[in-house]
């Protein structure tokens, strides 16, 4: 069982490290064309909708079935405490906004706010716990399956893209181009972080807790960050909203169906 656990731990390593490299170039890429980017478009908003259909659906479909198959008290209460936790820290995470249609008294205020109660340093430290999730994300897709790891990091960069493009916009005439290249590659090191530190979890404990820490994390990240931000979004429809939503749903749910048969 040692040698199975520690076989699968060693690939999906390699898999979601790829995958953060490739989000780190994509993201690059992506950010250095949009300094100039209209903040009426729709498209940042399409992408993080059909992420979250992506995410909830892994997360009911994979993630908390596996954990209730166990039929085990203890990783079922790992998910709730886990999920508070995740909540907690993200209460901290200022930094983190897809938003792009700020008007010019909300920009100011935003300057006016990160010059009076903010610092390079906050902006960073409450970033860093978002991707550090984002990196235990990641690699639970991995562990789980090959495929389910390529959706999720799809999802992940799907959402990660257009926060980025937002965050750039907002900082643009604060910080230089050069600190949000600079914040750029650091969410990426928070994400590897992320990995290795759910690697070390993945070791530690039964593979069911770690399940169980998984859900938690996906459950933050599409129920909490996604959902909302999609629901705030005044950029697409309604309809638009829950038809793309739908279509992650159904992407990751073909998939994973395919797998399991």
């Amino acid at each position: 069982m040692n040698l199975i656990n520690e076989y699968i731990s060693n690939n999906s390593i390699v898999g979601a490290s790829l995958s953060v490299l490739i989000i780190l170039c994509v993201t690059y890429f992506v950010v250095s064309k949009s300094f100039n980017f209209s903040k009426q478009s729709k498209t940042p908003d399409v992408m993080v909708a059909i992420a979250s259909g992506i995410m909830i659906t892994i997360l009911f479909l994979h993630l908390l079935r596996e954990v209730y198959e166990t039929n085990k008290e203890g990783p079922i209460s790992v998910v709730i405490i886990s999920l508070f936790i995740f909540f907690v820290l993200s209460l901290i995470n200022h930094s983190h906004s897809h938003s792009h249609g700020k008007d010019i008294q909300e920009e100011n205020s935003l300057m006016d706010d990160i010059k009076h109660h903010g610092s390079r340093f906050a902006v960073l430290a409450g970033q860093g716990v978002h991707s550090l999730a984002d990196g235990i994300v990641i690699i639970s897709g991995w562990i789980a399956s090959p495929l389910t790891g390529l959706l999720t990091s799809s999802a992940i960069a799907l959402h990660h893209v257009p926060m980025m493009m937002g965050i750039s916009n907002k900082y643009k005439d604060i910080y230089t181009k050069r600190f949000i290249t600079i914040y750029i590659v650091y969410t990426s090191l928070a994400m590897l972080l992320g990995i290795y530190f759910a690697k070390v979890i993945y070791t530690l404990v039964a593979k069911e807790y770690f399940i169980a820490i998984a859900a938690a994390s996906f459950a933050h990240i599409a129920i909490l960050d996604m959902f909302g931000h999609v629901r705030e979004s005044h950029h697409i429809s309604k309809g638009s909203k829950v038809l793309f939503i739908l279509l992650g749903i159904a992407l990751a749910y073909m998939s994973e169906m395919s797998h399991l048969h």
